[in-house]
């Protein structure tokens, strides 16, 4: 794209930023999962392969036995939990 600069519109420019910001909230997000989730995976879920969603479906799964921590950070309510 560097190579192109030149030639790319001011409509793509923005798109492609939001793509590239959205992804990085993604990866956040998913990373906060993860540490949230780390032993609640372990215990449950560790038979389960990646991908199409295995993880999260687990989690649903064993909503009874899996940590609040864990579930507000599925929920998604990692901003209450960090203060943002």
């Amino acid at each position: 794209m560097a190579a192109h600069e030149n030639k790319i519109s001011g409509q793509c420019e923005y798109a492609f930023y939001q793509a590239a910001t959205l992804l990085e909230q993604l990866a956040v997000a998913v990373s906060y999962i993860a540490q949230e989730c780390e032993t609640d995976i372990e215990t449950h879920c560790s038979d389960m392969g990646t991908g199409d969603g295995k993880i999260l479906a687990c989690l649903t799964e064993h909503d009874a036995e899996v940590s609040e921590s864990c579930k507000k950070a599925v929920a998604g309510d990692a901003g209450e939990e960090q203060g943002e």
